[in-house]
């Protein structure tokens, strides 16, 4: 047997080049559980539509969640006014 074949790569898969996710596949991308995003979703943070009997998320919808919270996470920063720890550098 070749050395090339005992220690063969699996091939990458494929880009998913799906537009709308399950709230399943879409909590997994996010690292967040389901109820998580469901309230998410409850709350307006994250928009969705109905396919069926099913909430499908677009793609676009993750990615601005993730932009939001980087925006509040940055204003939240700018705005706190206390001293930052000195830690004896």
């Amino acid at each position: 047997m070749a050395l090339s074949q005992m220690f063969s790569l699996p091939l990458p898969r494929p880009q998913d080049s799906r537009l709308l996710l399950s709230v399943s596949e879409a909590a997994q991308r996010l690292g967040i559980g389901r109820t998580t995003l469901y309230a998410e979703m409850d709350a307006g943070r994250i928009r969705w539509i109905n396919v069926r009997a099913r909430r499908m998320i677009p793609l676009s919808e993750l990615k601005a969640y993730i932009d939001d919270r980087l925006a509040e996470t940055k204003n939240q920063g700018s705005t706190d006014s206390s001293p930052s720890p000195d830690f004896g550098s």
